[in-house]
């Protein structure tokens, strides 16, 4: 890592400004079909004082996915695609101000490049790989691997 790599990496992870404590902001990645465990995660993370961009409150393709909405021309007639695209815009700006992305395997398919753009902005990356297969997603980007959610929400609030 070069020296400039280095010393703004220290920067964005730096805990206090002017001796004010900064809240750490966590993005969780993952598949709609975790969301038990992603609402798990965002409820211990909230619990302990982190930020915590929650994409299973904010999953309006899904909603129009499961409405029958296949096309982008079907998408742009209906007033939910104007939520859709402020939830893109949050969730961009959740992610590109995030300390830590925690992703929870299986991963969706926006996670692979959810993780690349979160390392690419100096944030932690912590995975967890419960009951999966972890060559699924890209681990060159993972800071750490964790067997369970369990010992990657333990290692955040350590």
């Amino acid at each position: 890592m070069s020296d400039t790599r280095a010393t703004l990496t220290d920067w964005l992870n730096r805990a206090e400004i002017n001796g004010q404590a900064l809240q750490r902001r966590c993005f969780v990645a993952s598949s709609s079909a975790n969301r038990a465990a992603v609402q798990a995660a965002v409820e211990h993370l909230i619990a302990d004082g982190w930020f915590v961009y929650d994409f299973t409150q904010n999953d309006v393709l899904m909603t129009l996915y499961q409405a029958g909405v296949r096309t982008f021309a079907e998408a742009r007639t209906l007033p939910a695609f104007q939520a859709t695209a402020e939830s893109d815009l949050f969730m961009l700006n959740s992610l590109g101000a995030a300390d830590v992305l925690l992703l929870i395997l299986p991963a969706g398919l926006s996670a692979g490049w959810e993780t690349g753009f979160a390392y690419s902005r100096g944030a932690q990356i912590v995975v967890s790989a419960e009951g999966t297969d972890i060559t699924d997603v890209p681990l060159y980007h993972a800071h750490h691997i964790f067997p369970t959610l369990r010992e990657a929400l333990d290692h955040l609030s350590g």
